[in-house]
């Protein structure tokens, strides 16, 4: 059995990063939080948060017309709705393979709040939408004639082409009956 050991190692660089792994694992620690916080933009995750205006419900619906889906609509400002972020980040840990379309009510100059909340909630691979602030009763129209506004407020969509409607907040119950019809 081959034992490391610093003398061994001919690569000065990897013998003085072992040397600090061994004598002091915070020093590591900052230098991979400082390589990482130096990597250009594109390299890091970035939250992507597009903004939903009259249109885009048709395009959500022509992106997803052979599967079924969730689209969940939000808002930073609702306490109901920020409790269901935590019933949908334990169904996307145990789902991942579920579509699910997230759509914050709230104006897409709140999106650093979103990006917040999304990240805290580990909710950042999702797609995500924020009203654009213009024509929001056109808007909530476009999604559905017979909703108000009210939330949070939950559309199941079946792969037979047809939706379920549900306001009030999501449990994990609500979301595995929604998995068995599928």
């Amino acid at each position: 059995m081959k034992v490391f050991s610093l003398s061994s190692c001919r690569n000065s660089s990897i013998r003085f990063m072992a040397y600090l792994l061994m004598k002091n694992k915070a020093t590591v620690s900052l230098l991979l939080i400082i390589a990482l916080l130096s990597l250009p933009p594109f390299v890091r995750a970035e939250i992507q948060i597009r903004v939903f205006d009259t249109g885009t419900y048709k395009k959500i619906i022509s992106q997803h017309k052979h599967d079924s889906f969730l689209m969940v609509l939000w808002s930073v400002d609702c306490p109901p709705c920020i409790k269901e972020l935590s019933v949908l980040e334990k169904f996307h840990q145990s789902h991942p393979e579920e579509n699910i379309v997230m759509i914050s009510t709230d104006s897409k100059d709140q999106k650093d709040d979103i990006k917040a909340l999304i990240s805290k909630y580990n909710l950042t691979d999702i797609q995500q939408w924020v009203f654009s602030g213009k024509n929001i009763q056109t808007i909530r129209f476009t999604i559905d004639p017979f909703w108000y506004g009210e939330l949070p407020r939950s559309y199941f969509y079946f792969k037979k082409n047809h939706r379920q409607a549900k306001s009030g907040k999501l449990d994990q119950s609500i979301l595995l009956a929604w998995l068995k019809k599928n």
